[in-house]
C-alpha cells in the first residue's frame, strides 16, 4: 500500500538533522518494522541509527525535510540520542460553511522506540 512517510532523524552523531523518504508502508506498522531493521543493523554493523535505517531499507531515500514530500500521509521525528519517536498523522477536513478543505498534522504519540517498535509489531 502506498503509505508515504518522512522520517528525520534528531540528535545524530556529528550530523545535522536528516530527513528520510519511503514510499510504501509509512503506516505505524510499516514504520516500526522499518525501525526494528535499522536497529538490528545498527547493533550487528555499530553504526548509526541513521546509517542504518538507510541501510536496512533499499527504499529509503534522503530528502531535505518532511515538507519536501506533499503527499506524505505520517511524519516521525527519530531522537537518536533519546531513542524515542514522535509519530504525526494528516488529517483533512472539509467545510461545509466555508466549503474549504484543509489539512493538519495531528501528533498520535511520542514514545521510547522500544515500545513503539514492541506495540506496532506486536499487532
Amino acid at each position: 500500500m502506498a503509505t508515504r512517510a518522512t522520517y528525520r532523524f534528531i540528535n545524530n552523531l556529528m550530523a545535522p538533522d536528516v530527513c528520510v523518504y519511503i514510499h510504501w508502508d509509512g503506516y505505524p506498522r510499516g514504520a516500526a518494522i522499518y525501525l526494528e531493521k535499522a536497529l538490528i543493523h545498527a547493533t550487528d554493523n555499530k553504526r548509526t541509527m541513521l546509517e542504518s535505517f538507510i541501510a536496512a531499507n533499499e527504499s529509503a531515500e534522503i530528502t531535505s525535510s518532511h515538507e519536501a514530500h506533499g503527499d506524505t500521509d505520517y511524519r516521525y521525528d527519530i531522537d537518536a540520542k533519546l531513542l524515542t519517536v514522535t509519530v504525526w498523522r494528516r488529517e483533512g477536513h472539509w467545510n461545509n460553511v466555508t466549503e474549504e478543505y484543509t489539512e493538519s498534522w495531528n501528533h498520535e504519540v511520542t514514545t521510547r522506540l522500544a515500545n513503539f517498535i514492541g506495540e506496532e509489531t506486536a499487532a
